[in-house]
């Protein structure tokens, strides 16, 4: 599929406490350790867990699971840290085409993985 042919879908996000747990089974991005860890964060959420819900047909688009964290900043007597926001986890589902279109150097970043 070239990236003109990508779908549009309306989405809408929701908290991972609200999704049915059989919907969240279904779900596959590819990478299983991924899959499973969206299975815990129903049950014991490590931070935020967002899902993103397509509106058409009901089913996980991805997901992404964040906590509060910081950066420490070291001197020579001191250290100071500053707030930050430390995305731990996301995917998106296999069946959704992912278009890196918008990124100008995205075959740079490719050749470097």
């Amino acid at each position: 599929m070239g990236f003109e042919e990508v779908k549009k879908f309306k989405y809408k996000f929701k908290r991972i406490s609200s999704i049915n747990i059989e919907l969240i089974e279904e779900f596959s991005c590819g990478l299983e350790e991924l899959d499973k860890k969206l299975i815990q964060m129903k049950e014991n959420d490590e931070g935020t867990t967002f899902v993103f819900l397509d509106e058409t047909n009901g089913q996980i688009i991805g997901y992404c699971t964040y906590c509060a964290s910081g950066l420490k900043k070291a001197y020579e007597n001191d250290s100071i840290t500053y707030p930050a926001a430390e995305i731990k986890y996301f995917a998106i589902d296999k069946t959704y085409p992912v278009s890196y279109t918008h990124l100008r150097a995205h075959e740079t970043v490719l050749d470097l993985v």
